[in-house]
């Protein structure tokens, strides 16, 4: 069927197919005369066919990817238990290329019937790296802003929220498998950190996108921490 081909195949130059493509191709391939629109969705739906739609798989060549996985997992859900007895399960990220903007001029302030209004010119201040932790069992978030994301901002970062949680006897940090999370000089920064402060634990993670995907909680909180750190700033950011 039409529908199920790539039209990159037919060396037609889009990814997908729209309904308007599909019936313009139906009129050139079997000569009609004419096919509308709804007549191609009608037949699309009938064969439960949705060439407009695209879905996600992960595939991984880790053979312990289920176990890691399955270990991550039980983390978020043992959550709770283990906050009750002192530690504290986290998982962080960093949301990177936040362009930091300041406005030209002041923006003025919400009147009745009228919402704030923002002006539209700004001054650019290149990009800024959002580096956030969520804390599982409480849904605290603590965040950190800097101009790049390298090992000494992750570390600087870990030490801040740790610093947060005096009393805490051991913290689970779940992430993903960036180079400035696991190279010599993040090592040697956690070694520091153990020194001083409770254990710090990190569970094993695999070498494809499973950690990222668990640890997605935290990248979708940081969209609107992004906005109250960087994005709505008027003023210039260092």
């Amino acid at each position: 069927m039409l529908a199920t081909t790539k039209p990159a195949e037919l060396g037609l130059p889009m990814s997908h197919w729209s309904l308007e493509d599909l019936a313009i191709q139906i009129v050139n391939d079997a000569h009609y005369r004419d096919m509308s629109r709804s007549t191609v969705n009608r037949i699309l739906n009938s064969n439960d066919l949705k060439p407009h739609r695209c879905t996600q798989w992960l595939h991984s060549d880790d053979p312990d990817f289920e176990a890691k996985a399955l270990h991550v997992a039980q983390l978020y859900l043992d959550a709770p238990r283990l906050y009750q007895h002192g530690e504290l399960v986290l998982c962080v990220d960093e949301k990177t290329s936040i362009q930091a903007l300041e406005r030209k001029y002041p923006g003025r302030p919400m009147k009745p019937g009228q919402p704030e209004r923002r002006e539209f010119e700004y001054i650019r201040h290149g990009t800024r790296c959002l580096i956030a932790s969520l804390v599982v069992p409480t849904g605290q978030i603590l965040g950190d802003v800097s101009k790049r994301r390298g090992s000494l901002d992750f570390c600087r970062h870990l030490r801040n929220v740790t610093e947060q949680f005096p009393d805490a006897k051991r913290f689970h940090w779940v992430m993903d498998n960036l180079n400035t999370h696991w190279n010599l000089s993040m090592c040697r920064c956690i070694a520091r950190l153990s020194g001083i402060l409770p254990p710090l634990a990190f569970p094993p993670t695999t070498t494809t996108a499973c950690a990222s995907s668990v640890a997605n909680t935290i990248k979708v909180s940081s969209g609107p921490q992004k906005d109250l750190a960087v994005g709505h700033c008027r003023r210039r950011v260092a």
